[in-house]
C-alpha cells in the first residue's frame, strides 16, 4: 500500500502538483475565514438572541477609510436601555449618514463585548450570507482538491534494467534523421 501510494505521488505531473497546492491553499484559506466569521457570527447570535443587551451607542468618532457599501466603522460609549451595562468605547458599523454626535440603537452580548451590533434584521441575513459564501468556497475548494488528485497522465511504472546510453549533444536528432531518410 505504501509502495503504491509513493509511486502515485512521485509519478504526478507538475501541473497536477500545482493544482494540488492551489486547492489545498484555497481549502485552508476558506476554512480559516469561515472559523473567523463563525466567531463573529456567534457574538452576533449571542447579542441578538441568547443574552441580548439592547441599548444605544453615542457615536464619538468614525474611522476614515472604513467606508464600504454605505457603512463605516464608528466608536463611542454604549449604554444599555436599563442603564445596567455601560461600555466606554465600542465599535459599530453604521450607515454613512450617521456621523459623530448621532445616537443609534445597538445591542451587545455583555459587558466584555468587543463590538456592538445593529438591531435590524439585515444584519442577520448578512451574517448568514457570509457563511453561505464561505461554505460554498470551501465546497468548491474541496471539489477542486478532489479533481486535482487525479493526475493528467497515467501512472508509469519505473523501468528496471539497463538505461540507454546518454548521447552527445544533438545526436538524438541525427539518429532520428537517419531513420526517416532510410525509410523513404
Amino acid at each position: 500500500m505504501r509502495q503504491r501510494l509513493w509511486t502515485e505521488m512521485t509519478n504526478r505531473s507538475v501541473a497536477a502538483w500545482c493544482k494540488l497546492v492551489v486547492a489545498a491553499a484555497v481549502l485552508l484559506g476558506a476554512a480559516w475565514w469561515n472559523v473567523w466569521e463563525i466567531s463573529r457570527t456567534w457574538d452576533y447570535v449571542d447579542a441578538a438572541f441568547v443574552s441580548p443587551t439592547p441599548g444605544s451607542l453615542e457615536i464619538a468618532r468614525c474611522d476614515e477609510g472604513t467606508e464600504s457599501k454605505g457603512n463605516w466603522t464608528c466608536h463611542g460609549p454604549f449604554t444599555s436601555t436599563d442603564g445596567a451595562v455601560r461600555i466606554d468605547s465600542i465599535s459599530l458599523r453604521v450607515p454613512v449618514e450617521a456621523g459623530p454626535g448621532t445616537i443609534t440603537p445597538a445591542m451587545v452580548s455583555g459587558t466584555d463585548a468587543e463590538g456592538a451590533w445593529s438591531t435590524d434584521w439585515g444584519m442577520a441575513v448578512g451574517r448568514l450570507g457570509v457563511h453561505a459564501i464561505a461554505g460554498a468556497a470551501g465546497f468548491f475548494a474541496w471539489l477542486f482538491f478532489q479533481l486535482a488528485g487525479d493526475s493528467d497522465e497515467p501512472a508509469r511504472r519505473p523501468v528496471r534494467g539497463a538505461r540507454t546510453p546518454r548521447l552527445p549533444h544533438n545526436q538524438h536528432r541525427n539518429r532520428r534523421r537517419r531513420k526517416t531518410t532510410r525509410r523513404r
